[in-house]
């Protein structure tokens, strides 16, 4: 059986350039793909922050408008009491003040902690998906055809590459002067 090496040695440098080609896309695509679902995870976090973000606003203005409710309510019972011009509408005036500050510095509280946790979310998500991205890297072979393996295969196999048994003998190509040749380098 007659082997054209040329050919065999040109079909092998395709295929592993193909195989190359073809690993290269799945690794961007896959580059692309983990890109895309951490914008997407990352826009989930903005929607749900937004729509959190008016969270305690109604609450802190109902609480202003108590303590006012309280404060009117209390001056009407100092008047029908004739206490009214007394140190005692004043300490109550302080009491409800320091009431409604400390009401408002518990929502304020919250809508802190909430906007921690949303904090916490958006970085978790960006490591999560750095980290997959990072092993995507670091995992990469894109290995292709072994040549050399291939090469001694067809060496093996077609005498015009085997060496020679006369008295003078004929040194054994090496690898790259094979391909070189059939690439058509010198």
């Amino acid at each position: 059986m007659a082997f054209n090496i040329n050919t065999i040695i040109q079909q092998v440098i395709a295929a592993q350039q193909k195989a190359n080609a073809a690993n290269e896309a799945r690794f961007q695509t896959l580059l692309s793909t983990n890109t895309q679902g951490e914008q997407a995870a990352l826009g989930q976090i903005d929607i749900a922050q937004q729509a959190a973000s008016g969270f305690g606003q109604t609450a802190l203005q109902d609480v202003q408008r108590q303590g006012q409710v309280r404060e009117e309510r209390s001056t009407q019972g100092l008047i029908s009491r004739g206490l009214f011009n007394t140190t005692s509408g004043v300490n109550i005036g302080r009491a409800i003040d320091a009431d409604v500050s400390r009401e408002r510095g518990r929502i304020r509280e919250g809508q802190g902690q909430q906007a921690a946790q949303f904090a916490q979310q958006r970085a978790g998500i960006i490591s999560d998906f750095s980290g997959r991205q990072a092993g995507a890297i670091e995992r990469r072979t894109d290995r292709g055809p072994d040549l050399n393996q291939f090469a001694g295969l067809l060496q093996a196999a077609s005498p015009s590459l085997a060496p020679q048994s006369t008295t003078t003998r004929r040194q054994p190509r090496s690898v790259a002067s094979i391909f070189n040749t059939a690439s058509g380098r010198r």
